[in-house]
């Protein structure tokens, strides 16, 4: 699976084309609900634009999408801005487009490419950094073998928290998928041996 990416922080960008002015707002959402959330707002801080046109993408491998052109030409705006989000790469963000009328009717190819391009300009302006898919695992273990498995797991590259202490030690651990080959073989050799119980965490 290629690379996927990200950005920072919030990013606007504005531009006119023949007097109708376009303002593009990207925002990093790791979530449903933060990117309608976003959407609501800009709808608001915006509510007296002609239109506020939308694309989020969402998930460590960008399969949770959706788009809209908000009242333009059906495939004029929605679907450019989701386009050029998916040009780079990039998930976890949100992107509205607010629109001002300036008088002027642009036509089909003149608004896609004016959507297209005003979120191109803005992720350009963004800091964007590489999506790193994590692992996590809720494990259980004796006390007797706490310091053995926990001295493991971090010289692997695990990052162990939220330990709980009840008849038995309960602990998080967190690490790159990609790299978990080898913790996720030594873990599983533990759980044949009654070491460890373990379940992955989404």
């Amino acid at each position: 699976m290629p690379d996927l990416f990200s950005i920072t922080d919030p990013v606007v960008c504005e531009c006119k084309v023949k007097r109708s002015l376009f303002v593009a707002h990207l925002q990093p959402t790791i979530s449903l609900d933060e990117a309608k959330g976003f959407i609501r707002r800009i709808n608001i801080d915006h509510k007296n634009a002609s239109h506020n046109c939308w694309a989020y993408i969402i998930g460590y491998t960008g399969d949770t999408f959706h788009f809209s052109d908000a009242g333009e030409p059906s495939g004029t705006a929605g679907k450019p801005i989701f386009n050029t989000l998916n040009k780079y790469r990039l998930t976890n963000i949100t992107a509205v487009v607010t629109r001002y009328f300036g008088g002027i009717k642009l036509g089909v190819r003149g608004l896609i490419t004016a959507y297209s391009n005003i979120v191109d300009m803005a992720v350009q302006q963004s800091s964007m950094i590489e999506i790193v898919r994590m692992q996590k695992i809720r494990i259980q273990t004796d006390y007797d073998f706490i310091e053995k498995l926990q001295y493991q797991l971090e010289k692997m590259g695990a990052s162990l928290s939220d330990f709980i202490y009840s008849g038995m030690i309960s602990f998080l651990a967190v690490f790159p998928l990609e790299q978990g080959k080898i913790i996720m073989d030594y873990i599983d050799e533990l759980n044949k041996r009654n070491k460890l119980h373990y379940e992955i965490e989404s």
